[in-house]
């Protein structure tokens, strides 16, 4: 499976044409999505702090093998405090994967994810 051409297709995508895109190396893609920063307390008073980025991950594992697979991950740094409570912990807000052997596994797996997904 040709690396660059799986990146070059998820790029397409509506979602990630807002994307700043680090260098690409052999195997592995990294971009970022700025957001604006939120702070918001659930109805159990427990606050959410959610970072300024969405971070995108693209890549390629056992490749060159039978086995070699594609996956990208779309997350958001988050920490959380429980109410009363003075630490905060990271939690994962919003995050998507999908991975596929071929380009059209993956390219369905992630418009499945995808849809309906907001950059909150």
């Amino acid at each position: 499976m040709d690396f660059k051409k799986v990146v070059s297709e998820i790029q397409t995508l509506p979602l990630f044409e807002q994307v700043m895109w680090a260098k690409q190396k052999v195997d592995t893609q990294f971009g970022c999505i700025d957001v604006p920063t939120r702070t918001f307390k659930d109805s159990g008073k427990n606050e959410y702090m959610l970072g300024g980025t969405y971070n995108i991950f693209i890549a390629h594992v056992y490749q060159g093998q039978a086995k070699d697979f594609i996956y990208v991950t779309i997350e958001r740094p988050s920490r959380r405090r429980n109410y009363r409570c003075s630490q905060s912990y990271r939690i994962d807000w919003n995050k998507r994967y999908a991975s596929g052997n071929t380009i059209e596994k993956l390219m369905t797996n992630l418009k499945k994810e995808l849809k309906g997904y907001e950059l909150l």
